[in-house]
C-alpha cells in the first residue's frame, strides 16, 4: 500500500510542471536566505570570540561559497542554456547538481570537525572535574 501511494506522489510531482522563473524564484530565495544565515552566522562568531576555530570558519565560508555559487547558477542557467542544445543543457544542470554534491560533502566534513571540536571539549571538562574531585579527597 505505501509503495502504491508513493508511486501516486511521483506521478502528481511529475505532472507539476517546473518553468524557467520558477527554479530563478528557487535560486533568489535559497540565495537571499543563504546570506541571512551567513551574516547572522559573522556576527556569532563575533560575538563568540575564539569558541570557533579558524578551521571552522574557514569551512563554513566555503560551505557558504559553494553555495551562493550553485544558487548563482541556477538563476542563470535558463538565459544560459535556453534549452536549445540538449548536451549542452545536461552538462551545465550536471554541473550543478555536483555542486550541491559537494556542498553536502563540505557540509558531512562541518560536522565531523564540530562533533570532533565537541568531544575535545567534553573530555578536557572531565579531565578537570577528574582532577577537582582528586583534590577535595
Amino acid at each position: 500500500m505505501h509503495l502504491e501511494n508513493l508511486l501516486h506522489l511521483f506521478i502528481l510531482l511529475g505532472q507539476i510542471e517546473m518553468t524557467d522563473s520558477t527554479i530563478q524564484y528557487m535560486a533568489i530565495f535559497g540565495a537571499v536566505a543563504i546570506l541571512v544565515v551567513f551574516a547572522s552566522e559573522l556576527r556569532r562568531w563575533h560575538n563568540l570570540g575564539n569558541v570557533v576555530s579558524s578551521g571552522q570558519k574557514r569551512i563554513r565560508i566555503w560551505l557558504i561559497g559553494l553555495m551562493e555559487i550553485a544558487f548563482i547558477l541556477m538563476f542563470i542557467g535558463p538565459w544560459i542554456v535556453g534549452r536549445k542544445y540538449l548536451v549542452i543543457e545536461i552538462i551545465y544542470w550536471t554541473t550543478c547538481i555536483f555542486l550541491v554534491l559537494a556542498v553536502v560533502v563540505v557540509a558531512i566534513f562541518d560536522v565531523k570537525v564540530l562533533i570532533r571540536s565537541f568531544a575535545n571539549v567534553e573530555s578536557e571538562i572531565c579531565r578537570e572535574l577528574r582532577g577537582e574531585e582528586r583534590l577535595e579527597e
